[in-house]
């Protein structure tokens, strides 16, 4: 049998189906993350969100990080987070909470863990100087609210929500003297206790307000959403988003010429419970925060706190003078 003729060279080898690359294995991952959010967050948070999202796909397929993103381990985010050294320290802390915050929706919550551990530190931020809202303020805004704004002003100031917990708060949610926010940021979870003198105001909307909201909605063929704020849109009893949240409670400000933006609310409450004697790792805690440095960001040192401060540590150590004297 007469041999086959050949090139001279190597017989060329089908090449092995190869692995699809993360940045097409995470796309469906990222949609389904981004469909949750969009039920908690503004159209504007999430489209930042879908950029960062998109630079993390990016980043993996260059350092060839597996597409299962359960699979992704500690050194695989300090991998990422390396190729991200050129951004802004303000820029570098939302792509790494985004990402945690994605890889924890998918069971995955190593971000956390190497925060929590210290072994993800991240540059600080600038930030400017802590805005609160004093008493005075807090009244007029009070008194000029809509019963479902004035709710929300009594949850933030009092509870130190943020905007997104805020509108997606459920009546379900509060049990035995507590409002469970079940997802807050970073995907992370935390229970904020109810005083009596909260609770009531809770009660007195629900029975009242929401309950005449959600009377004209069924009337009308509709039903109830759930949530804790409703209002009322083309006769049917909807939940407030995010971005309409905030522009609510913003144009009450503006209406007012109360200087005040919604996260006020939760910088205020910070500081009042700091005031009050409350430790920053209580605070931390309440405002769900992942460390705290960023709780201190939130408190703003006021003179009569350091003036007190100061005096008994002066006091005391007048005292210890006096009796060495003897």
């Amino acid at each position: 049998m007469d041999e086959p003729p050949t090139t001279g060279g190597p017989v060329a080898q089908a090449a092995p189906p190869s692995a699809a690359p993360p940045s097409d294995t995470l796309e469906p991952l990222v949609e389904a993350y981004l469909r949750d959010r969009a039920t908690v967050r503004s159209p504007t948070t999430v489209g930042h969100e879908r950029s960062d999202l998109r630079a993390v796909a990016r980043a993996a397929t260059e350092l060839g990080l597996p597409g299962d993103v359960t699979r992704w381990a500690e050194p695989d985010v300090l991998a990422l987070k390396a190729q991200w050294g050129h951004l802004a320290p303000t820029t570098l802390q939302a792509r790494v909470a985004v990402l945690g915050s994605f890889l924890a929706f998918h069971g995955n919550d190593v971000v956390q863990v190497a925060r929590r551990r210290g072994r993800m530190p991240l540059p600080p931020a600038r930030h400017g100087p802590v805005r609160v809202v004093d008493e005075p303020a807090r009244r007029r805004l009070y008194a000029a609210a809509r019963p479902a704004m004035r709710m929300a002003l009594v949850l933030g100031f009092g509870l130190g929500l943020r905007l997104g917990e805020l509108a997606a708060a459920r009546l379900d949610d509060i049990r035995d003297g507590v409002l469970l926010v079940r997802r807050g940021k970073g995907g992370k979870g935390r229970a904020v206790p109810l005083g009596a003198e909260v609770e009531r105001e809770v009660r007195d909307y629900v029975e009242g307000h929401r309950a005449r909201v959600v009377a004209r909605a069924r009337a009308a063929g509709g039903g109830d959403p759930g949530t804790i704020l409703v209002h009322m849109y083309r006769g049917t009893a909807r939940s407030y988003c995010s971005m309409s949240l905030g522009v609510s409670l913003s144009a009450l400000g503006a209406r007012l010429g109360v200087r005040f933006s919604p996260h006020d609310m939760r910088r205020t409450f910070a500081t009042e419970l700091a005031d009050r004697g409350a430790g920053l790792e209580v605070v931390s805690e309440l405002l769900g925060h992942e460390d705290l440095e960023t709780t201190r960001r939130y408190v703003m040192v006021k003179p009569a706190r350091l003036r007190a401060g100061t005096e008994a540590h002066q006091c005391a150590i007048c005292e210890e003078i006096a009796r060495a004297r003897g």
